[in-house]
């Protein structure tokens, strides 16, 4: 178990908290794969071979994006494609449009569990040279953030991406007709020829109607991607909780706020953070609701356009599970108790997607539900009360062939919220 004490916490003793479903050795890393582009003698001196040499496990798992807000270029027909493994924690991504002025760049991200953070890796093959490798370059973070992170958006709704309505290319939308296009000239790529097949399944309905849908190693790609860095993301907002500032002081709020008590949220904090407060929870609810409503309006409009639909179209496909009530308010309060104070905690880009400000945090299997479990063993010790009294679900499921193990609050326990009122009180003769 990870331990923290109530009062002390070090990046330290944050560096050794990482969840055994990280831990698991990965196929392949970044480090290795810079061994074999570097050197004066290089193994790997072309994108080809550097897709030839790396593990058919790990090119299993791929997206095709023919829309991509990267540097590299894409369309229909020469979509990039984004190899992620079986658990997402390093991305690897190159261009199959030959005009495209990065076409011999192969890009890379990685997680470091330890950290909770992100590395970025450039690769720029050259015709007689060994490859030049860039590691953090300056232009990643225009996109990714200062805390940069994978932009990815969240289930079940991908833009610009192959299977953008929940992995299904159908029949009617512009979509269906580019895949099929890309089907028909994707083996003659030097490139596209590395992706494991078969990488899509055909249905036809009562009227011969053919629909896509599109599957990595028997699972959705976009639908798995999203799982994993919801994993990988939760991971990483419950070390910026427990790593922000104050946060033993609203260490009995923010647990309020994510297995969602009944009592208002302001007394769950100390007296003297109260007036830290100044802004009602009622208008940090309805502004967040807003929020939410129009970043789903973005990710519509963009849909309607790609997919020459109608918004009733999105909307019969769309998964809305992230718009439920319970996960609204739970976002809310926690923009109340981070963003909506005088001291203020910046919450952009907490959401995998590429908008800065989403509040999306569904990825198909839970949303900030499921943080809980990151969160509580960061920041309460194992024998602390509030451990025993908060049930907590182990889910071990395997969207890919690793299997994350995973916890979900099954209720809101009255008396884990008993105990963070006490809690909040013994805190406020503490100043």
């Amino acid at each position: 178990m990870w331990l923290i004490s109530f009062f002390v916490f070090s990046q330290l003793s944050l560096a050794a908290l990482v969840p055994p479903t990280i831990e698991q050795s990965p196929i392949t890393s970044a480090s290795e794969i810079l061994s074999w582009v570097k050197g004066p003698k290089p193994e790997v001196k072309t994108v080809e071979e550097l897709l030839e040499k790396l593990p058919e496990a790990y090119r299993t798992f791929f997206v095709l994006q023919y829309d991509s807000h990267s540097n590299h270029s894409s369309n229909a027909t020469h979509p990039r494609v984004i190899f992620f493994g079986p658990d997402a924690k390093l991305l690897l991504a190159f261009s199959g449009l030959p005009s495209d002025s990065f076409y011999e760049t192969a890009e890379m991200i990685e997680y470091e569990p330890t950290t909770a953070s992100y590395s970025f890796y450039s690769i720029h093959f050259q015709t007689q040279e060994p490859a030049q490798v860039e590691i953090n370059p300056q232009d990643c973070y225009r996109c990714h953030g200062a805390d940069p992170k994978p932009n990815w958006e969240p289930y079940s709704l991908w833009p610009g991406a192959f299977g953008s309505l929940h992995d299904r290319i159908l029949p009617g939308t512009r979509e269906h007709f580019s895949f099929g296009e890309f089907l028909k000239t994707y083996r003659e790529s030097p490139r596209y020829r590395f992706l494991p097949q078969p990488f899509h399944l055909e249905t036809q309905d009562s009227f011969g109607s053919k629909s896509y849908y599109l599957w990595n190693g028997g699972v959705g790609p976009g639908s798995s991607l999203s799982i994993l860095l919801g994993f990988l993301n939760r991971d990483r907002i419950a070390k910026k909780l427990v790593g922000s500032e104050g946060h033993s002081r609203y260490r009995p709020a923010l647990t309020a706020a994510l297995i969602g008590c009944k009592e208002s949220i302001r007394e769950f904090l100390p007296d003297d953070l109260k007036a830290n407060h100044p802004e009602s929870f009622t208008d940090v609810l309805a502004e967040t609701q807003t929020y939410m409503e129009k970043d789903f309006a973005r990710k519509k409009r963009a849909l309607i356009n790609y997919l020459e639909v109608d918004e009733a179209f999105i909307l019969e496909n769309a998964d809305l599970y992230g718009f439920r009530q319970a996960e609204i308010e739970r976002i809310a309060k926690l923009r109340y108790l981070l963003t909506k104070r005088r001291d203020s905690i910046d919450f952009d880009r907490w959401a995998s997607s590429i908008s800065k400000t989403s509040l999306d945090f569904n990825d198909g299997v839970s949303g900030l539900e499921n943080l809980i479990g990151h969160y509580l063993m960061l920041a309460y010790p194992e024998d602390d009360p509030i451990r025993r009294v908060i049930p907590l679900r182990e889910y071990a499921f395997s969207p890919t062939s690793f299997t994350i193990s995973t916890y979900s609050l099954m209720e809101s326990p009255d008396s884990a919220c008993e105990l963070l009122l006490k809690e909040a009180k013994a805190l406020s003769l503490v100043q």
